[in-house]
């Protein structure tokens, strides 16, 4: 069942590794440019054996991730195609590994593979060569791991939990909060057994003593190894993020910062409710999975990884503090309502196979309600398999055809346009990087911006109509670039 399952979703995903990134599940740019740009340094370092980190800042927020495509890059060349199987491959290789070494995952895996991997958003981002995805996947290893930690009592476990959360930050900086569903889940299970019998030598000072001084030496090797040496250009990130993603306090007070939060909230969920099966299906079974938690026949393994896949939603709800929060933003949010949705689907059979009729009525329910979200994933799947588009290939296969004469092109969109082509690519951002001495600094063959940019080329004091010799106008999806050839 488990390998058929398995195939369905590799050939599923087949149809989309050379197809445009699905135009319907974000409003932003998203994987259109950052596909490019997140394997564009290792690209360029193959091209020229020389590694830039000033270049751009993803390889020094995804070290893992970047690695994972030196390898696949070097024996099969770079293109789209290579860095999603690279992306889409690792992950099922993780779940399939996972799925015969470790039993009590069988069950739920079986589970979320129709109700989570064929979710059209996270489905979708398996397969984009972004590192979200594959940093998820770690973050849910890691909460196994937690899982067992409590069961077992064991160090080893400990120490397999915080390598996978470690693994997860290092394969996108942004993950590194995802450290804070240890000390989450373990306050609500402390209160959550305080009054109860639960047969497990768990101590949980020693655990949280434990996990304090293994997360210490995680983040400490990450801060000597990656974070001292790269300082700059994390600090970058780091700051760009927080002022331009993050909702502004300078002339808010307390309560106008809490109100922008709930608002926030309450559009998510009311605009979510009737477009995102997922999340409709999440506000349906949450509840269910809170009464069985309270139960006595209720199984040691639903109330643990129930209350760890809790903690990973309410550390999610952060995110509400932004003003700008694209899907990638919110796929871990997803993935543990996916999660909770399983374990919820998990315990309702195990507890109603062979029971009186009631309790098969509510299994019954269970399973309708299961069917219907699979099948809307598939309803929109199929949507997404009929509208896909080749605009970004047809581009790459435009500029292939011509020599650079290895001088740079510069732009968002350049890495996305031109990964099949030996061309070097460089991104520029407005107030963030290579946004000065554009062409003095790189001598850039052609500049392909959006005109929203051109108040970066402005701002450099470069009259692009000047300095080219021609602009080319190029669509690609809903957006209007300017292909800019320089003389």
């Amino acid at each position: 069942m488990f390998l058929l399952g398995l195939t369905i979703l590799l050939v599923a995903h087949l149809g989309f590794i050379d197809a445009d990134p699905n135009k319907d599940i974000s409003f932003s740019r998203g994987a259109w440019t950052d596909e490019g740009m997140y394997t564009s340094q290792i690209k360029n370092t193959i091209i020229t054996d020389h590694l830039d980190l000033e270049e751009s800042t993803c390889f020094v927020i995804t070290p893992l991730f970047s690695v994972i495509n030196y390898m696949p890059y070097q024996f099969f060349g770079w293109s789209s195609k290579v860095s999603r199987l690279t992306v889409l491959l690792s992950i099922l290789l993780l779940i399939a590994l996972f799925f015969f070494k470790q039993n009590q995952l069988k069950s739920i895996t079986l589970i979320l593979i129709p109700i989570l991997f064929f979710e059209e958003h996270f489905f979708h981002f398996m397969h984009y060569s972004l590192a979200e995805s594959i940093a998820i996947i770690f973050v849910f290893f890691g909460c196994f791991y937690l899982y067992k930690s409590v069961v077992q009592n064991s160090l080893k476990n400990i120490i397999y939990c915080t390598l996978f959360f470690t693994c997860s930050f290092l394969f996108k900086i942004q993950f590194l909060y995802t450290l804070f569903i240890v000390p989450i889940f373990l306050l609500m299970w402390y209160f959550f057994q305080k009054n109860r019998e639960t047969n497990i030598p768990f101590s949980l000072k020693r655990m949280g003593l434990i996990f304090t001084l293994s997360f210490i030496v995680s983040l400490g090797l990450y801060f000597l190894v990656w974070y001292l040496p790269n300082k700059q250009m994390i600090d970058l990130v780091l700051n760009y993020s927080a002022e331009t993603r993050i909702i502004q306090t300078g002339q808010l007070n307390v309560f106008g910062i809490i109100m922008e939060y709930l608002i926030n909230f309450k559009n998510f969920f009311t605009d979510s409710f009737s477009s995102i099966s997922i999340v409709t299906f999440f506000l349906l079974f949450f509840p269910l999975g809170f009464v069985l938690m309270f139960l006595k026949k209720t199984s040691l393994f639903y109330q643990i990884n129930f209350l760890i896949a809790t903690s990973w939603f309410i550390l999610e709800l952060h995110k509400f503090s932004m003003n700008y929060l694209p899907t990638r933003y919110l796929l871990s949010m997803y993935f543990s309502m996916g999660w909770i949705i399983a374990l919820v689907i998990y315990e309702v059979y195990k507890q109603n196979l062979g029971q009186i009729s009631k309790r098969k009525t509510l299994a019954t329910v269970v399973t309708i309600f299961s069917l219907l979200l699979t099948f809307h994933h598939f309803k929109a799947l199929k949507r997404a398999y009929d509208n896909r588009s080749y605009d970004i290939q047809s581009a790459n296969n435009y500029f292939s055809q011509y020599n650079f004469d290895k001088r740079p092109i510069m732009g968002t969109w350049a890495s996305s346009l031109l990964r099949d082509s030996k061309a070097i690519t460089i991104p520029f951002f407005e107030n963030y990087i290579n946004h000065k001495n554009i062409v003095k600094r790189f001598n850039p063959k052609i500049i392909i911006f959006e005109e929203i940019e051109k108040d970066v080329l402005i701002k450099d004091n470069i009259d692009i109509v000047k300095i080219a010799d021609s602009i080319v106008p190029m669509k690609i999806g809903k957006y209007q670039l300017k292909i800019a050839w320089l003389k």
